[in-house]
């Protein structure tokens, strides 16, 4: 599997994908624009945008028993629904099957090429539910805020590459992007610039948490806090020694890795 970078456009998947916060309104000029610049990435990244796909995986899990779990009906829906985005957006999809031993399931990755094919920028969040509810909140709020923000930068040329995930079977075990994670070469792994997570991240009693500590880059981290404390918005730091999720395989074996989290 190829892998692939983007020092700008990380910036702008970051400011797009910040939780509460986001626009209220889309612009006409949405549907046809480059939205290569921030400005214009926000102007177009919306909470109504980001509601209606997690809407969809409401709906989805409604339909399938009350949830979205790894090896179910509403799992491939939910799957299904970003593949067809994503798709109908010009990125390169891929599934990427594993056998957890219980069931066989698998990952969502939607890339844009640049200029320099050579290295990648990762955003992902887990798509899957527990089996005990339909996981609109934990996670169907980073699936959707990363959707939302692929079909926003569809006509975004990037210098490099830009790669976004939805990864199955979190909920098992990290078991999605741990295997993402265990089946790159090492060029491919070294071709990775960094992974950014977005694991929870439109809760309704929420706290602003970045990423922080050991294998979270400064840049990273400072871009995060740079944009709330620009925006006057308060924030606590995320110590990620006591905290795993799907960046915690790309952490472990040295990829840089940040993210956000609301609770």
């Amino acid at each position: 599997m190829t892998i692939f970078k983007t020092t700008r456009a990380a910036c702008l998947m970051g400011l797009a994908a910040l939780g509460p916060g986001f626009a209220h309104a889309t612009s006409p000029a949405c549907d046809e624009r480059n939205n290569n610049t921030q400005k214009k990435l926000l102007e177009c990244v919306t909470l109504e945008g980001v509601r209606a796909h997690q809407l969809a995986f409401q709906q989805i899990a409604d339909s399938n028993g009350g949830n979205r779990a790894a090896g179910t009906e509403g799992y491939n829906q939910s799957a299904s629904y970003v593949v067809e985005r994503m798709i109908a957006a010009g990125y390169d999809v891929t599934l990427q099957e594993f056998d957890t031993g219980s069931i066989t399931t698998y990952n969502v990755l939607a890339e844009r090429p640049g200029r320099d094919s050579s290295n990648a920028i990762m955003a992902g969040a887990h798509l899957d539910s527990v089996i005990q509810g339909p996981g609109v909140q934990d996670n169907g709020s980073g699936s959707a805020a990363i959707l939302e923000v692929a079909v926003q930068m569809a006509k975004v040329k990037p210098r490099n590459t830009l790669r976004f995930a939805w990864w199955g079977a979190e909920e098992s075990g990290l078991l999605g992007s741990s295997y993402y994670v265990n089946n790159l070469s090492p060029a491919e792994r070294d071709s990775i610039l960094m992974y950014l997570n977005f694991d929870m991240i439109g809760s309704p009693n929420y706290v602003r948490f970045v990423y922080s500590g050991e294998g979270v880059p400064c840049s990273i981290q400072s871009f995060f806090e740079n944009y709330y404390t620009f925006n006057d918005l308060p924030y606590e730091n995320l110590e990620l020694d006591g905290f795993t999720s799907a960046h915690t395989p790309f952490k472990a074996t040295g990829i840089p890795s940040g993210g956000l989290f609301t609770g």
